[in-house]
């Protein structure tokens, strides 16, 4: 009995090899296929894509689609409500404007934090930079970082001063400044899981493949000024 079973598994073997190679499975999903005899049969958006809508209250009141024109590229940051400095801890949404909606191109792990060595060493007597959330219309384009290929500020923002020096992220309402601060988007230098002095207030990739892959996308769209989002 063993022998005639592997005789017809054989054969079935065979039989499958020179009917197209296609199994019984496969023809018969091409079979229950629908046939579309004009283009307006065809099925609508077969695949919905993916919206960002996690705004804070304090962004959805503002309306941020309405700031971006038809089309765009926008970086959206979502931050951690974690206050604990130096964690990768933030996501960055690359995102089209289309149809009143954010479609999410794809995301990547990110900080929009200081790390903890420029929150305890600060640039500035007046603290280090945290920026606040909101909406920065036309604020970054394409430059360098140090001589590496990123997105930089262009436009002003708005940032927090923390003047502490410890390892916790403090936004004070009464330390606010708006300016041009150099405040970038780049891939870490050190390669570690923490942040450390890759970032005074820059947002950084965890990842440098990720940037690239941004960078690739804001090369092929030709759009040469791009808004960026923060929120809670």
């Amino acid at each position: 009995m063993k022998s005639e079973n592997r005789k017809t598994m054989l054969e079935q073997f065979r039989e499958w090899k020179n009917n197209d190679r296609k199994g019984p499975s496969e023809a018969s999903r091409e079979a229950q296929k629908p046939e579309f005899t004009t283009d307006t049969e065809k099925p609508k958006n077969p695949t919905k894509a993916a919206v960002f809508t996690d705004f804070s209250a304090k962004l959805k009141a503002q309306n941020p689609i309405s700031h971006c024109k038809e089309g765009s590229l926008v970086f959206i940051g979502k931050r951690s409500p974690e206050r604990q400095a130096n964690k990768f801890d933030d996501t960055f949404y690359l995102c089209r404007a289309k149809n009143g909606n954010f479609e999410i191109i794809d995301s990547y792990p990110i900080t929009t934090d200081p790390g903890t060595y420029y929150l305890q060493h600060p640039m500035r007597p007046e603290g280090c930079a945290i920026m606040e959330e909101g909406i920065y219309v036309d604020a970054y384009a394409r430059g360098l970082h140090f001589k590496r290929e990123a997105l930089v500020q262009v436009g002003k923002i708005k940032v927090y001063r923390d003047n502490d020096k410890d390892n916790i992220l403090d936004m004070d309402p009464e330390t606010l400044q708006e300016g041009l601060f150099a405040i970038n988007i780049h891939e870490q230098f050190q390669v570690d899981d923490v942040i450390g002095a890759d970032s005074a207030a820059c947002w950084v990739f965890f990842k440098k493949a990720d940037l690239q892959r941004v960078l690739k996308i804001v090369d092929a769209s030709g759009q040469k000024r791009f808004t960026l989002i923060l929120t809670e």
